[in-house]
Parts: C-alpha cells; structure tokens; sequence
C-alpha cells in the first residue's frame, strides 16, 4: 500500500520529533525545538 503525501509528511515530521527527543531527552525541550525549526509552521 502507498501512503498518500500528507500520510509521508506525518511520518516524517514524527521521524524528526523523535530525533530531537533523542539528542535532548526532554520532551518539551523536543517539542520547543521541533516546532521551533518545522519549516510551515515554525515559531
């Protein structure tokens, strides 16, 4: 089954949260950061 575009985009956007959450270890500090640098919707 192929995902639809918007399906990839989640998973990717969930792939590089957790990358972050990785190096910090601190979820809200990932979250500041993921959201902070997300190329649509940064802060």
């Amino acid at each position: 089954m192929e995902l639809k575009p918007y399906q990839q985009q989640v998973i990717g956007d969930l792939a590089l949260f957790l990358e972050h959450l990785r190096h910090t270890n601190n979820v809200r500090e990932a979250f500041h950061d993921f959201w902070a640098m997300h190329p649509r919707t940064a802060l």
